[in-house]
């Protein structure tokens, strides 16, 4: 098959993390009574960002949980702690005009009652962000790093925001200072190699981005579905078949690698035109994919 270096487009989709915590609790579960408990529980979490903490408090909630905050919280939490596919999930679920707004109502709250804490504003700019309020989004952000500069997690939604505006150049570079910091995130490795691609990026060095992706994240679906993109755009069409059946096998509710199968394998048997000659499609969401467009 002939390699296509540089030529496999792209959808950005917002992504949102939090950082590593280690400390194991009983889980406890939800219910009336302990609510407030929990609640109070859940925020020193996250102000001290014991993200295995909070993932641990939250043990019984899923994508039927409600209230959405709850949700929107343990996915932070996952993304933090490198658990991708289940973050993924969660932010899905969180898809209603309604559950956005009352997670901006939450973080708003939990912003003012910590006025110089990094990660309130972070949460508020997520919620920001997912509303498409990106200016505000923006001036969260901006905040955050001003309490605590070169914050990995603020810098990878900055990056996501950057590239959705088309300003590649400063997302990069926000998704550089995270690469070469002592904080790995996988989600990071994915932005950064997403948004090269709109800069023409050779695909083996992408490609490489979304492996080392997978190495701080094994199940990492997203990731290996942009990897199988790759992958086709080199000619390794083994590879592309088992990176998509691998990643629906793993994240069964993200259709895209079953969609991208289908249109891969049209394009094996046809002429196939550079797929980089047409136009990058950039969507706000909640983690970054590479489709076929």
């Amino acid at each position: 098959m002939k390699k296509y270096i540089n030529n496999f487009s792209t959808s950005i989709i917002l992504s949102i993390l939090m950082v590593i915590g280690s400390v194991v609790l009983k889980p406890i579960v939800l219910n009336a009574s302990t609510a407030e408990q929990i609640d109070e529980k859940i925020k020193k979490a996250i102000l001290s960002e014991e993200w295995a903490e909070v993932v641990t408090l939250l043990n019984s909630v899923d994508v039927q949980t409600r209230p959405p905050i709850l949700r929107m919280i343990k996915g932070h939490a996952c993304l933090a702690l490198n658990r991708n596919n289940e973050s993924h999930r969660l932010f899905l679920s969180v898809s209603s005009s309604e559950d956005k707004k009352k997670w901006e109502e939450w973080a708003k709250n939990f912003t003012r009652d910590n006025p110089n804490i990094t990660i309130a504003y972070y949460l508020l700019g997520d919620a920001h962000a997912r509303l498409g309020n990106y200016n505000d989004a923006f001036t969260t952000y901006n905040k955050a790093l001003e309490l605590r500069r070169n914050h990995s997690l603020v810098l990878n939604a900055r990056g996501v925001l950057y590239a959705c505006k088309g300003e590649s150049d400063k997302a990069i570079t926000d998704f550089c200072k995270i690469t070469q910091s002592n904080l790995p995130l996988a989600d990071a490795y994915v932005n950064l190699g997403v948004t090269l691609v709109q800069k023409k990026t050779a695909t083996l060095a992408v490609a490489e981005l979304f492996k080392k992706a997978m190495c701080l994240s094994p199940d990492f679906a997203v990731a290996l579905n942009n990897l199988a993109c790759a992958e086709f755009a080199l000619g390794r069409w083994e590879d592309v078949i088992n990176d998509l059946e691998t990643a629906y096998a793993k994240a069964p509710w993200f259709n895209t690698p079953v969609a991208n199968m289908a249109t891969f394998a049209l394009m094996k048997d046809e002429i196939m035109l550079p797929v980089g000659n047409k136009q990058t499609k950039i969507n706000p969401g909640m983690s970054v994919e590479a489709v076929s467009l």
